[in-house]
């Protein structure tokens, strides 16, 4: 038991208090309880203040469905979405919801990653409804979300908190390549909107805030920390946050807020175990660093351009990434093929700069616009060489990427890079496609498009043909090996010494 005795100035009476032990508990039992009371109002003022900064989507898909009782193509998700489901929900999940669908087309409802689905009665068309989330920026209108949620709408519909106000939706432009897209709306008065924090800044353990439409119920409030940033989930420009906040269907193209009220992210994905797809707590969101380079871009230009050298790389092997980077293919046309870079070859560094990573480098590249000029710093073989381009513009459609076709990748023999053409009669030639400086070949007079038709009197129709006829006379110790190639509509033999 504690005492406390108190006396009076004028010393003439005391009086004695006692202070049970049990008021001590209550005390600090009121402190404990104050903190989080004054947290959770300080959450609750700033949710208030950003609220009508948030939007729903209501994304009308108007697409034939069931005709004779057969499934429609266009009634499962295009080649963008497959690989959306398959990045982040796995084989597994992807897979048995198709199953789903196939098995029952006419009472499962379409999975999308915008929400749940709505659908009309018409067994010929069916009016499909899918939910998404967004952010206003700006007092006249624009609108952020992603693009995996309107890439099929025939409309969209955006409702402002209040759910009173709706607004169809215009769509200014769009980047697959991260999944973001910019939208505008229009009335006579100004939109309240939310401002962009940055993201860079942020660190793990921060408290968010995420605000959404899961599942279509309209917004709603998580709250959660930084689990995690820089995350890569496969894209080429991933720089993602992830948050423990609830992240379900429909909140996708939403925004993460700080502390402050500031969007330092867009909520895209979320990680499943299973066949489930709620929240399990692994959510990710584009950071602010990313998604503002590239709105800021679509707002004044409409699309999103980035610099494009056309080459695919990796780590050399046997090695810890230093900032060596290796040129594994150089594509046709592009703007390291015209600018002399070779399969093999090491890069260095990119206007002096060193990478710190492979995504690095490519992020680097592209932040600068096509058109523009780089200096690559290259080892080849023993020497080092500076060589320059003009970047060309990254393909944006995916299967254009894919299509790409890489110059062949044969050792440069006798200081020659070779690639396989068709030529003019639809027959394989094989064409000189660059020539090391001071080799034997171009002591000999051989030059970049020059065409081998024959080597040793042989005719020969592909790389590996013409590598094994050099072989050969090597092994036969040949001195001069006869080659006639064509340049200029004109055939013309030439002779190579060869070092024995």
């Amino acid at each position: 038991m504690i005492k406390t005795f108190i006396y009076s100035n004028s010393g003439n009476s005391s009086i004695r208090l006692r202070l049970v032990s049990r008021i001590l508990p209550i005390i600090i039992l009121c402190l404990g309880v104050m903190k989080p009371l004054y947290a959770h109002d300080d959450t609750s003022s700033m949710v208030e203040r950003i609220l009508p900064g948030v939007v729903t989507l209501e994304v009308e898909l108007n697409q034939p469905i069931v005709q004779n009782n057969q499934i429609n193509e266009e009634f499962f998700p295009s080649p963008q979405i497959e690989e959306f489901f398959r990045r982040f929900f796995g084989e597994e999940f992807f897979d048995q919801r198709q199953r789903g669908l196939k098995d029952d087309i006419n009472s499962s409802p379409l999975f999308l990653e915008g929400g749940t689905t709505q659908q009309a009665q018409s067994p010929q068309r069916q009016m499909r409804l899918a939910y998404g989330s967004g952010f206003i920026i700006s007092e006249d209108g624009q609108v952020i979300t992603n693009h995996h949620v309107i890439e099929r709408a025939t409309k969209i519909t955006v409702t402002l908190s209040n759910d009173n106000e709706k607004y169809e939706a215009e769509v200014i432009g769009v980047d697959p390549e991260t999944d973001i897209a910019v939208l505008k709306i229009d009335s006579d008065k100004p939109f309240e909107f939310v401002s962009f924090g940055d993201s860079s800044l942020v660190r793990i353990g921060d408290p968010v805030v995420v605000i959404g439409n899961p599942l279509g119920v309209g917004l709603s409030v998580s709250k959660g920390v930084v689990s995690a940033k820089f995350r890569d989930l496969g894209g080429p420009y991933d720089n993602f946050l992830q948050t423990d906040a609830s992240i379900n269907l429909g909140n996708s193209g939403g925004p993460l807020f700080n502390s402050d009220g500031e969007v330092i992210g867009v909520n895209t994905a979320i990680r499943t175990a299973g066949l489930s797809v709620g929240s399990i707590g692994i959510g990710f969101s584009i950071s602010s660093e990313v998604v503002t380079k590239v709105v800021d871009q679509i707002i004044a230009e409409g699309s999103v351009s980035r610099g494009y050298l056309g080459i695919s790389i990796g780590n050399p092997e046997d090695e810890e990434f230093t900032g060596r980077i290796r040129v594994e293919n150089v594509y046709r046309d592009s703007a390291a093929y015209r600018g002399g870079l070779l399969p093999g070859d090491i890069i260095l560094s990119i206007d002096d700069y060193v990478a710190e990573s492979i995504r690095d480098f490519i992020q680097t590249v592209s932040d600068n616009p096509p058109g523009s000029e780089v200096t690559l710093q290259v080892e080849r073989g023993n020497e080092e060489l500076t060589l320059q381009f003009e970047l060309g513009s990254r393909p944006v459609n995916q299967t254009l990427l894919s299509q790409q076709q890489p110059i062949s990748q044969g050792s440069p023999l006798l200081g020659i890079v070779m690639e396989e053409v068709e030529g003019a009669d639809g027959e394989i030639e094989v064409r000189v496609v660059s020539v090391e400086a001071d080799s034997a070949a171009a002591r000999a007079g051989m030059s970049s498009n020059d065409i081998i038709y024959f080597v040793n009197h042989n005719k020969v129709n592909s790389v590996e043909e013409v590598q094994n006829e050099f072989t050969s006379a090597r092994d036969s110790n040949m001195a001069n090996l006869p080659i006639i190639i064509e340049r200029g509509g004109v055939l013309t033999e030439i002779i190579i010494e060869l070092e024995n």
